[in-house]
């Protein structure tokens, strides 16, 4: 082969090399194009026209205020009727969005007048909505804790989510020339700023702090998120700096607005990293649970009552994982204490304590009242009205048939004592038999009789016993055993 052939050769693979080179920068650049195009917002976004309206919503006085009044009666009227809908039209008319947007987009752009408005309308507008709700809930005679009040009471890692993306799509639809009205109006509904202060004045009133203290918690999460989704956003769309004639107080502004910025930020930070491990930790303790109670078998009438199970996350290492179970079936030691070890594999159990609350049939009536109390602490997690009902109805069913099989031993023994002078010892307790098609538990007394009586007269006394305790106690399955 000539050198011109092979010098043909290599420049042809040469060319073919450049032309995927500059195929493949061609739809890299076409695909940045594209994304470019896609999710461009600055082209499109009226600055002027978005600061303007965001100022015009901050100002509470007139209209605004007796429109705030009538939301919070609603979003209360709803909250204590458990009514999704009345509440999500309460959201809907709330005006509270405005002094929080006005924060975000003030400190942002260096605006001290904008930020001072914001924080005066935005405080009076918080305690006019915590009095109102908590003279409502304090005056109207029903004052139940419904599920949409207790769901407003403690935070975790998705009302975080829902605050800084809300926030985000808030702004965003805001800043674009002409105004996508159906996004703000879902941000309204899905921040949920009314429905906490609603139950932090419903707290107040009923006389539990702690209930408004976690719904202060709540609204302040999606305040913060908000406010600094709006600061993002607002900084990303590159808005003009509000300019100052005086440069010492530009700069002076400057850096106060830098300042509260970053002190925003930090609570906000240390607040999501404080949801964000009790997610994690009531992820695990799930996975616990379906690992170990949940396949567990009970061999009798045991069962475990999932809908009572409580998980509590702290950062002091006191975490627990309580599980309730109930009927006359106690789960062994050996067991729980195999529960323990697996619950130590979890790396974000192990400091976790775990407790399990169970019992026989001698304590129906302590065993009731707990329930009782664990239920009205716990029903916002039960999945709705008609599951509630068929627990409590299941629950009280069985701790009514354990109680009515309760005896009065004290009065029994006594009778029997002056009844039946040959009578030394008398017992009693439930024996569990079966045919092998079913189970029974049967009452059996046991009766011991004094030294020196015949045979035939224990006969006879134990016959009449047996007769008199069938009588007595209303009960034709009981059976006398007697011992030496």
């Amino acid at each position: 082969m000539s050198e011109n052939q092979l010098s043909g050769g290599s420049t042809s693979n040469h060319d073919s090399g450049d032309d995927v080179k500059k195929d493949f920068k061609g739809l890299l650049g076409s695909m940045r194009k594209f994304l470019s195009e896609l999710l461009e917002i600055r082209t499109n976004t009226d600055a002027a026209a978005t600061k303007e309206s965001i100022i015009a919503d901050i100002p509470f006085k007139g209209h605004t205020s007796w429109i705030l009044v009538c939301s919070i009666f609603i979003a209360s009227i709803g909250l204590n009727a458990n009514s999704t809908a009345v509440v999500i039209g309460a959201m809907l008319i709330s005006p509270l969005m405005g002094p929080i947007l006005g924060m975000g987009m003030s400190l942002a752009i260096n605006d001290i007048d904008t930020l001072r408005r914001s924080l005066k309308n935005f405080t009076v507008m918080v305690v006019l909505s915590v009095i109102t709700a908590f003279l409502f809930f304090y005056l109207f005679p029903l004052r139940d804790e419904s599920s949409e009040l207790l769901a407003r009471t403690k935070p975790d890692i998705r009302d975080v989510l829902i605050a800084f993306f809300g926030g985000l799509a808030l702004v965003i639809a805001r800043a674009k020339k002409g105004t996508i009205a159906s996004v703000i109006f879902g941000v309204a509904i899905a921040t949920a700023l009314m429905p906490p202060l609603c139950t932090v004045g419903f707290g107040l009133a009923i006389g539990k702090p702690w209930y408004a203290a976690g719904a202060m918690y709540l609204f302040t999460i999606n305040t913060i998120f908000i406010g600094l989704a709006t600061f993002l956003v607002i900084k990303f769309l590159r808005f003009p700096m509000v300019r100052y004639a005086n440069s010492h107080r530009r700069r002076l502004i400057a850096r106060l607005a830098s300042i509260t910025g970053i002190l925003v930020m930090i609570p906000a930070g240390f607040t999501f990293y404080q949801v964000f491990q009790e997610s994690l930790f009531k992820k695990q303790a799930q996975e616990f649970l379906r690992d170990t109670i949940e396949v567990y078998q009970f061999d009798g009438a045991g069962r475990y009552v999932d809908n009572l199970t409580k998980i509590e996350y702290t950062d002091d290492g006191t975490s627990l994982i309580e599980i309730v179970c109930m009927g006359d079936e106690l789960i062994p030691e050996n067991v729980i204490n195999t529960w323990r070890t697996q619950k130590n594999q979890y790396s974000r159990l192990k400091d976790a304590e775990l407790h399990i609350i169970q019992g026989g049939k001698d304590d129906s009536e302590e065993k009731f009242t707990y329930v009782s109390e664990l239920y009205e602490k716990n029903k916002a997690e039960l999945l709705n009205k008609d599951e509630q009902i068929r627990l409590l109805e299941e629950e009280l069913a069985t701790l009514t048939k354990n109680a009515g099989r309760q005896i009065p031993f004290g009065d029994i023994s006594a009778e029997a004592k002056a009844n039946y002078e040959n009578l030394a010892a008398l017992g009693f307790s439930y024996q569990i038999q079966t045919d092998f098609n079913k189970l029974d538990t049967v009452p059996v007394f046991e009766i011991k009789w004094k030294n020196g009586v015949g045979n035939n007269q224990k006969q006879a006394d134990a016959k009449k016993m047996l007769s008199w305790l069938k009588l007595r106690l209303q009960d034709s399955t009981l059976v006398i055993k007697e011992v030496e």
